[in-house]
């Protein structure tokens, strides 16, 4: 019983971080000083690895589409791990019915249930073309990239892979 006390009271913590950070991320409270993202200003200020700040910072941007999930995870009923998959990929409109899905369900029952669902729509045109880089580490060691570049630094991204990638070749 205590061990489970304490862990809704680390859940309860970790939810008042998220909205902290949703509160940065609406009034770029962490920008400045050479930081390049909330994700990179999360790893310094939380001392925490680029992994569990993007887990972080995906929950943060999810906290208004999520409500009845985000509301679990604020009272302690729902893991951070948890709360990260749902904010991955839970579509706002099945925000209740997964809030009381997750509720029953192991972390792997959920990972199986979560597999089935499409990807979340593409972020919002009038958002793109700012620029940025997203480079998320999996825990089994993959990654996930997310690029988002204007048309004159896409190309020469772009040219970079291409480059890069030709050496990899050239030196095997």
């Amino acid at each position: 019983f205590t061990a489970a006390r304490c862990m809704g009271t680390i859940n309860a913590a970790t939810a008042e971080l998220c909205e902290a950070l949703a509160a940065l991320d609406r009034n770029g409270g962490w920008a400045g000083g050479g930081i390049l993202s909330l994700e990179h200003w999360t790893t310094w200020k939380a001392g925490v690895s680029k992994y569990r700040a993007g887990n972080l910072v995906q929950i943060a941007k999810r906290v208004e589409d999520l409500p009845a999930c985000f509301g679990l995870f604020r009272e302690g009923r729902l893991t951070e791990d948890t709360m990260a998959r749902l904010a991955r990929k839970v579509p706002a409109h099945r925000d209740a019915e997964f809030a009381g899905i997750a509720l029953q369900c192991m972390i792997a029952q959920l990972d199986r249930l979560l597999r089935a669902l499409p990807e979340l729509e593409p972020p919002d045109p009038a958002t793109l073309g700012q620029g940025s880089v997203k480079l998320r580490d999996h825990a089994d060691g993959s990654g996930t990239a997310v690029i988002d570049l204007p048309p004159d630094k896409w190309a020469i991204f772009k040219q970079g892979l291409i480059r890069a990638r030709e050496a990899e070749y050239r030196d095997r």
